[in-house]
């Protein structure tokens, strides 16, 4: 109860946009080998990396943990494995996407998936799930300029992108 406690406490401050100062800026391809890859080579494909955006997209170490975090616990609770994870650069900008294989959100229900505290309807007989989420990716996804979008992917599961302006 106590971890649980503490894991919420720390959504509502994401929510609340309270974070540290300095922060230390990491390459997120670097970042996403580091944590994922892996751990899909040894866990039977829990993730799936195709990490092709090269070592100038950079984040704040911080803000990418949480974003990050948030995603892949949303995928590994609510969807199926593998988790995809994938980065690229166009001439818009940076993509950082994660898809599950879930069976992803009902179109009903997508406009308020990232409205802090609504539990979509295939959460709520859990009581282990604030709807908070996708919230705090949505806030930390307009703090650093990034345009969210969410999805059902066409071969099935959610499928969230993240595009940052090209700096």
């Amino acid at each position: 109860d106590i971890d649980s406690f503490s894991d919420i406490a720390q959504q509502l401050l994401q929510v609340a946009g309270r974070g540290n100062g300095a922060e230390q800026v990491v390459s997120v391809d670097g970042f996403l080998r580091d944590r994922f890859s892996m751990i899909g080579t040894m866990d039977g494909a829990l993730f799936a990396c195709d990490l092709k955006a090269g070592p100038q997209f950079v984040m704040p170490r911080p803000l990418l943990e949480r974003l990050m975090s948030n995603l892949v616990d949303n995928a590994l609770e609510h969807g199926e494995p593998p988790i995809e994870i994938r980065t690229s650069r166009d001439a818009h900008g940076w993509l950082l996407s994660v898809r599950d294989h879930g069976a992803g959100i009902r179109a009903s229900e997508m406009a308020s998936a990232t409205t802090p505290f609504v539990r979509l309807s295939a959460n709520q007989g859990s009581h282990q799930h604030w709807g908070l989420g996708l919230s705090v990716v949505a806030r930390l996804a307009r703090s650093c300029g990034a345009n969210l979008k969410l999805g059902n992917h066409p071969d099935g599961g959610l499928w969230v992108r993240l595009v940052l302006p090209a700096r």
